[in-house]
């Protein structure tokens, strides 16, 4: 039996111990939600976030471009030039073990382009070095072995960021997922994840 992995499972799981006090029940509710496949619909801040994503994707074609009145969408113009000739929405996948079980790592990479692995963010709130524990870029580079970058566009619907990981840099992703399988068995909650995550590939 394999079981799925993705970076949404790993960092629905890290944000327990990351997010401000107030929320750290909401954190975990939200962290049992993504374990047990509850589906929960965008809410404003996610939503916003994907109809910017939609925007980017749309300004690759400079032929869409008509119309610059606004702050959101010159930030979606400037991070569409980054990604403008890569493949995007690009699926991998790749099967690992990690303490005697089968993985299957799944991800949707926003854009692949010329050896770099690139994934749009909308926040409303950015500091230098905001994604840096995110399981995201050890996951991606993981799954990409020949890509040799990752690097984060982060816009707030006014500005545009870059936050950059190389593959030195970058740590491995089997430690995270180890943890993460610690947690799960101190938590009881190892044979749930087993029993929602079986995969299909």
């Amino acid at each position: 039996m394999k079981y799925l992995m993705t970076q949404s499972l790993l960092n629905s799981y890290l944000y327990q111990f990351n997010c401000i006090d107030d929320y750290t029940e909401e954190a975990h509710q939200s962290f049992l939600n993504t374990l047990n496949k509850i589906y929960s619909p965008p809410n404003e801040a996610i939503q916003r976030g994907i109809d910017f994503e939609r925007l980017v994707y749309e300004y690759t074609d400079p032929k869409n471009i008509t119309d610059i009145s606004t702050d959101e969408i010159t930030a979606a113009i400037n991070i569409a030039d980054y990604i403008q000739g890569g493949r995007f929405q690009y699926i991998a996948s790749k099967t690992i073990n990690v303490n005697g079980l089968d993985l299957v790592l799944y991800g949707r990479l926003d854009a692949l382009k010329a050896g770099v692995i690139y994934d749009i963010k909308y926040t409303s709130k950015y500091n230098v070095g905001k994604f840096i524990d995110s399981p995201q870029h050890p996951m991606y580079l993981e799954l990409i072995p020949e890509a040799k970058e990752f690097i984060y566009l982060v816009s707030n619907g006014k500005y545009v960021w870059t936050e950059k990981y190389t593959r030195e840099e970058t740590p491995s992703i089997y430690p995270i997922i180890q943890n993460f399988f610690e947690y799960l068995n101190n938590m009881n909650l190892m044979q749930v994840y087993k029993n929602k995550w079986k995969s299909r590939y």
